[in-house]
């Protein structure tokens, strides 16, 4: 396999960044949802510290991945697939780029709207820019909620299409191994 995508797969390059971003979009998952039945404490803050720099990163990662997918072509669609799956996949990989930035855009201003720095891992932070603002806390601590049930949608969506791709003999698995 070739660093750099075909038009029937997909490189090592690209390969490599998407299941890195799966992993650690699972990370976050978990982070998230241990936090949400925590208690107040600093135990929950170390957790809110992590999942903030696993959320940094991935949004690094999505960064890299989208010049990445500029610099290399893409396997083309498959022979029996319409212009409109194609519109879909399109928009749904799109939508995940713009669905991540709004997780990330969410989670910073609801860290900083409480006076919180953004920490990478114990490497250097972020001061809050901002002062705290509890309403603007619990309106950007929402915005992140919501927009992680309408990611989690797309992870659903994103899931039934590579099942029904597989069924219809298309090996789409194939192409991201």
């Amino acid at each position: 396999m070739k660093w750099r995508n075909s038009s029937t797969r997909y490189g090592l390059m690209a390969v490599f960044l998407h299941w890195l971003a799966v992993l650690l979009l699972i990370a976050l998952i978990y982070t998230g949802l241990v936090m949400a039945d925590m208690p107040r404490g600093p135990e929950k803050l170390t957790l809110i510290d992590l999942h903030g720099a696993v959320g940094q990163t991935l949004a690094v990662l999505m960064i890299i991945r989208y010049l990445w997918k500029g610099l290399t072509r893409q396997p083309q669609p498959f022979p029996d697939q319409g212009t409109r799956l194609n519109f879909l996949k399109n928009l749904i990989h799109q939508g995940f780029y713009f669905i991540v930035w709004i997780q990330v855009a969410a989670g910073i201003l609801a860290l900083f709207t409480v006076g919180r720095a953004l920490d990478y891992f114990g490497w250097f932070q972020i001061i809050s820019p901002m002062a705290r603002d509890i309403p603007a806390h619990h309106f950007w601590e929402d915005v992140h909620l919501y927009s992680w049930y309408f990611l989690i949608t797309m992870v659903a969506f994103h899931i039934a299409a590579v099942f029904y791709h597989q069924v219809r003999g298309h090996r789409v698995i194939q192409r991201m191994l």
